[in-house]
């Protein structure tokens, strides 16, 4: 079985990338868990234990009050709620590996933004790396609820170099392209994996 890891900076179209490799093989996107894992009360106690601020009046999460708070101390804040959330990402990656090995899966895809920062890059046996110019990035992120330039600048501090990561891939796909040429370029890439 081969490992696919499709990273990028933040709004540099992985899961537009992600969604064409879905015809062909199972795709996990660990932002879509993340927020799976937020709606659960476990999780949203241990959350709250961290940052009772972040309490909303039903006792639940409110989340843009938690977007808040993290972005009022990025670095300490991120790396506190990472801690939370990364032992049952990897979990959760271990056990799709072993799934799909047990199935005999040919391919499957981790979509991680963290890739090279968590060290997941090494259970990868090929590596896709997204881009696309600031401009069109910083359009991507600043139409998403409740972001604002301030908050884009402190993702990007952490989510460190896109050369570093393009060095590291095996394949880059500039999403800046029409979706056909993506597709086409993403296609491309499953013919020479098989």
């Amino acid at each position: 079985m081969i490992i696919i890891g499709i990273t990028g900076n933040i709004g540099s179209g992985k899961t537009t990338v992600s969604n064409f490799l879905k015809k062909s093989m199972y795709v996990f996107n660990s932002d879509d868990y993340v927020k799976e894992l937020s709606k659960s009360k476990k999780i949203i106690n241990i959350i709250l234990q961290q940052f009772p601020k972040a309490k909303s009046s039903n006792g639940g999460l409110d989340i843009p009050k938690l977007r808040e708070i993290i972005f009022s101390n990025y670095r300490v804040n991120i790396k506190t709620l990472e801690d939370i959330y990364h032992p049952y990402v990897l979990k959760k990656i271990n056990s799709i590996i072993f799934i799909n090995k047990l199935f005999r899966k040919k391919f499957i895809a981790l979509e991680v933004p963290l890739l090279f920062e968590t060290g997941l890059n090494k259970v990868c046996h090929k590596i896709i790396v997204t881009i696309c110019s600031a401009e069109t990035q910083k359009a991507r992120v600043l139409a998403r609820e409740g972001m604002n330039e301030r908050m884009l600048t402190e993702i990007m501090k952490k989510q460190g170099n896109i050369k570093y990561k393009m060095k590291l891939a095996n394949y880059i796909i500039n999403t800046d392209e029409d979706l056909a040429t993506i597709e086409n370029n993403v296609n491309k890439i499953i013919e020479s994996l098989s």
